[in-house]
């Protein structure tokens, strides 16, 4: 395999890396000013790779991952909205 091929394969599948797990599926996400009467559940830390084997992965990429993560661990502790 060359390395075009890998990183054509690595980039079509970059999508799919993260996955909303049932849980996440009931939050949304919604801006600061919705969450005014929310109770805080606790903190979630979440991160993502910005290159994967020298491949710089896109700003909209990272963002989708991330909020997706965010999402996941909410449901994780019982919450809606993140």
């Amino acid at each position: 395999m060359t390395i075009v091929t890998i990183i054509a394969a690595m980039t079509a599948c970059s999508s799919n890396w993260v996955q909303l797990s049932a849980a996440g599926q009931s939050v949304s996400v919604v801006p600061a000013s919705e969450v005014r009467n929310c109770n805080r559940l606790g903190t979630a830390n979440v991160n993502a790779a910005d290159n994967i084997a020298f491949v710089q992965r896109g700003a909209n990429t990272l963002q989708e991952e991330l909020t997706v993560l965010a999402r996941n661990e909410a449901g994780a502790m019982g919450g809606n909205r993140v």
